[in-house]
C-alpha cells in the first residue's frame, strides 16, 4: 500500500457504487444513502470527480461496464453482494447483543455511517490507512460523526491492540483486507483480536482462494488487474485454501460459525470466484 495516497481499490468500490445504483434494475442492492456517501467520498479533488461522474453518467458507465467484462466480469455486482451479505450477518450480530462495531481497513466503506443512523445502541470505530481515512474525513467534514471513532494505523507494520481495548461484546469486520497483507501480519491481526477483547468477540471476514498450483486471485484470472493493484502498491499477498480456513481460525483462538464462497453469494449468474465470506467467534 502506497501509504502517502488513499487507497485505488477503495476510490475503485466507491465508483463502482455509483454506477450500481444509477442502474435501474430490480436486483439493485445498493442503499440509496450508500452511492450519496460515495459520491462524497469522491469529491476531494478533481479527478475523483471525474471518476464520481463517469460512473453515473450512461455513455460512460457504458464504457466501465464494456472494461469490467473484459476483466473481471461480475466484479461490481460481486462488490455488493459481498457488502450485502456482511451486512446481513453485522445487524444479525448487533441483534444478538454486539454493541461495538470495529471495521479495519475501513476504506471508503459507508458501512459504519449508516449503522449509527440505524441502531441507537451501538458505537462504530474505524481503523485505516491514514491516506485513506484522512481523506474520507475531509470529506465527511459537515456530517455528524458522533459514535463512531476514526483512528489511523497501517496494518503492516503497527498493531491492533496497540490502539485500545474493549470490554463491550465486539464485532470486527475485515472485508476485502486480508488479502492485502503478508501471513505474517495478518496472524498477528487474529492475535491481537483474541487479546484485544475481555468480552464476547465474533470476527466477520473475506478472504481469497489459493488454487492448486498455487496463485491465488479471481478466477477467470486478469493480468491487467493484477498489473494495475501491483501498480497501486495494492498487490494481493495471502490466501488459502477454503477447505483450510477452519484449521487457521481454530490455532488463532475462533472457530467457525459460517462460511460462504463466492458463488454461494450471487444472486445473479457469474463467472467470477475466489473471494469468500467467513463468521467466526472467539
Amino acid at each position: 500500500m502506497r501509504t502517502e495516497k488513499p487507497s485505488g481499490t477503495a476510490k475503485l468500490i466507491a465508483a463502482a457504487t455509483i454506477l450500481l445504483s444509477s442502474e435501474n434494475d430490480m436486483e439493485n442492492p445498493v442503499p440509496p444513502r450508500a452511492a450519496e456517501l460515495c459520491r462524497l467520498f469522491l469529491s476531494n479533488c478533481f479527478s475523483d470527480r471525474v471518476l464520481a461522474r463517469a460512473a453515473n453518467f450512461p455513455p460512460t458507465r457504458k464504457l466501465l461496464r464494456m472494461l469490467e467484462a473484459a476483466t473481471l466480469p461480475g466484479i461490481i455486482f460481486h462488490y455488493w453482494n459481498r457488502k450485502r451479505w456482511i451486512e446481513t450477518q453485522c445487524t444479525a450480530a448487533i441483534s444478538d447483543g454486539f454493541r461495538r462495531v470495529v471495521i479495519i481497513g475501513a476504506g471508503y466503506d459507508t458501512l459504519g455511517l449508516r449503522l449509527v443512523e440505524k441502531f441507537s445502541k451501538i458505537d462504530i470505530v474505524e481503523l485505516d490507512y491514514p491516506a485513506t481515512q484522512s481523506c474520507k474525513l475531509k470529506a465527511l467534514n459537515e456530517i455528524p460523526k458522533n459514535r463512531i471513532e476514526f483512528i489511523p494505523i497501517d496494518l503492516a507494520k503497527d498493531s491492533v491492540c496497540l490502539k485500545f481495548v474493549t470490554s463491550e461484546p465486539t464485532l470486527f469486520l475485515m472485508e476485502g483486507l486480508l488479502m492485502y497483507l503478508d501471513e505474517e501480519a495478518v496472524i498477528r491481526l487474529f492475535n491481537a483480536i483474541r487479546a484485544l477483547s475481555h468480552s464476547r468477540t465474533r470476527i466477520i471476514f473475506s478472504f481469497m482462494s489459493k488454487w492448486p498450483d498455487g496463485s491465488s486471485g479471481f478466477r477467470p484470472a486478469s493480468r491487467l488487474v493484477q498489473s494495475w493493484l501491483r501498480w497501486r502498491g495494492e498487490p494481493f499477498l495471502w490466501s488459502i485454501e477454503p477447505e483450510a480456513i477452519s484449521q487457521f481460525v481454530s490455532k488463532r483462538g475462533f472457530r467457525v460459525m459460517k462460511m460462504e464462497l463466492t458463488q454461494d453469494i450471487t444472486v445473479i449468474d457469474s463467472p467470477l470466484d475466489g473471494e469468500n465470506l467467513v463468521v467466526c467467534e472467539r
